[in-house]
């Protein structure tokens, strides 16, 4: 079985939903087999803190990840 550990632009592009593609293979796959590390969230996190809404994309991000 193949296992993705996947960067900080594919997890964005998913969650904008600018790539329907690759969100619509995010979740074919087993999320079993998805990774992030933890530089790909300390950058989601950099993201974030420095967003107009820091709160609101935090939360997103987290729930996305879920």
């Amino acid at each position: 079985m193949k296992r993705y550990l996947l960067d900080s632009n594919i997890w964005i592009y998913a969650m904008n939903g600018r790539h329907p593609d690759v969100r619509e293979k995010l979740e074919s796959l087993p999320l079993a087999n998805v990774f992030l590390s933890d530089i790909v969230l300390g950058e989601l996190a950099f993201g974030w803190e420095n967003s107009a809404q820091p709160q609101v994309t935090q939360t997103r991000v987290e729930q996305f990840l879920k």
